[in-house]
């Protein structure tokens, strides 16, 4: 491999290290685009809640005759490449 190519796959590999989409809100939250995750996921939750998307309610007590199961939520975490995802 000559030298300019190999120079080009390692600037290629690093661009997309660097894009790699975080697994965690933690760890979005501790790269170096905390301020961009954290105002993406600020517009995101004022959206659900302008939209109405839940109601939170208080959590039911469970007994033996009924089981209550409770629907937690999970952040997806994507890097947007254009303006269409």
């Amino acid at each position: 491999m000559g030298d300019d190519v190999h120079a080009h796959v390692l600037h290629a590999l690093g661009i997309v290290s660097e894009l790699i989409n975080p697994t965690t809100v933690h760890q979005a939250l501790a790269s170096e685009h905390a301020a961009q995750w954290r105002a993406a996921m600020n517009v995101q939750y004022g959206s659900l809640m302008k939209n109405l998307t839940w109601e939170l309610v208080p959590r039911p007590k469970s007994t033996s005759a009924k089981r209550v199961n409770v629907l937690t939520s999970v952040w997806i975490l994507v890097v947007k490449r254009n303006e269409k995802g």
